[in-house]
C-alpha cells in the first residue's frame, strides 16, 4: 500500500483539489493534519467540484484554487 501523500497548503507547488474550498468535502475526510501547514491527503479520492461541475480527484488543481482554511 502506497502512504497518502504530504502537501504543504501555503506552497503553490501543493494547491490540490483537495484542500480548494470548491471541492465538495464538507466534512474534510479524505485529508489529515500532520502538524503546521503540513496535511496527508488521499490522492485518488474524487469529490464534486463546484467551479468545474464535474467529479475530480484531489491531486488534480486548476486556476480557482481557493484555500479552504484561509
Amino acid at each position: 500500500m502506497i502512504p497518502n501523500p504530504l502537501a504543504d497548503i501555503h506552497k503553490p507547488t501543493s494547491w490540490h483539489c483537495a484542500f480548494c474550498k470548491h471541492w465538495n468535502d464538507r466534512q474534510n475526510t479524505h485529508i489529515k493534519h500532520k502538524v503546521f501547514d503540513l496535511w496527508y491527503y488521499e490522492q485518488q479520492a474524487k469529490e464534486y467540484c463546484d467551479i468545474k461541475r464535474i467529479d475530480m480527484k484531489a491531486f488534480a488543481y486548476c486556476r480557482h484554487y481557493e484555500n479552504k482554511f484561509e
